[in-house]
């Protein structure tokens, strides 16, 4: 700074802050699964393309079901979306006589993982879920 010059504050929003790129969780999410269950969809038997992935959760959260590994699965975004919080039964019943083929197996896989929750109500629908689907 030369003799006489004066300093201009500068404004925070002129200040360029550099950040670290945030890890992007949802992702590793994504790709855990994917690894854990095979990349298709539960409800359709599809593979997705990777942007189209979601988690789907087993137990609806709004059912009180909760983000835990234990209550996730691979579902494409259109399968999720149309799901809502239906019961996996009553939507596996609607794919199969829509002429999709859901992944009964990995399903069932699911709801045993989710009947060994450590959360009373996730144990107790993946029981129920578990012998209805069974049925089916």
């Amino acid at each position: 700074m030369a003799p006489g010059e004066k300093k201009t504050p500068r404004r925070r929003s002129d200040q360029r802050i550099a950040a670290a790129p945030l890890p992007w969780r949802r992702v590793s999410r994504i790709e855990d699964i994917v690894t854990r269950d095979g990349p298709c969809c539960v409800w359709c038997g599809r593979e997705p393309w990777p942007r189209d992935r979601t988690v789907e959760h087993v137990l609806p959260r709004s059912r009180g079901g909760h983000g835990g590994y234990e209550n996730l699965v691979l579902a494409c975004r259109p399968c999720n979306r149309n799901r809502r919080s239906r019961a996996v039964v009553s939507y596996a019943r609607a794919k199969l006589a829509a002429g999709d083929s859901p992944r009964v197996s990995a399903l069932l896989e699911a709801l045993d993982r989710l009947g060994r929750s450590a959360r009373r109500a996730q144990r107790e629908y993946g029981e129920r879920q578990r012998t209805a689907l069974a049925r089916v």
